[in-house]
């Protein structure tokens, strides 16, 4: 929604790593799978080389490349996105109209 996105501080970085990286226990997950969230990565010339993108609603994931654990942290990164002051709300229908009210503006 926000074409610069939000810049994380080193502290914010670490704790992202952490929820990526260290497995956790089984999730339930449903079948929806509709990212609203994702984590770009840039190397020190600013070209993408890593993204993360989330599901809250089904508790999915994607990443690119490939090989983080089957179960990540989802409560750490809700917490992350809370505190970065991005949307977060439940099911489909609140994404649509957050999306919707940034458009008009």
């Amino acid at each position: 929604m926000d074409p610069r996105g939000v810049t994380l501080r080193p502290d914010q970085v670490r704790r992202l790593l952490d929820a990526l990286t260290v497995s956790q226990g089984k999730q339930s997950r449903t079948p929806c799978y509709k990212p609203h969230h994702a984590f770009v990565f840039y190397n020190s010339q600013g070209k993408v080389v890593a993204v993360f993108e989330m599901c809250f609603g089904c508790n999915k994931f994607r990443e690119t490349p490939e090989g983080l654990p089957e179960y990540v942290d989802t409560g750490a990164l809700y917490a992350l996105c809370q505190e970065l002051g991005l949307p977060l709300g439940q099911g489909n229908q609140f994404y649509t109209d957050v999306c919707q009210r940034r458009r008009v503006r």
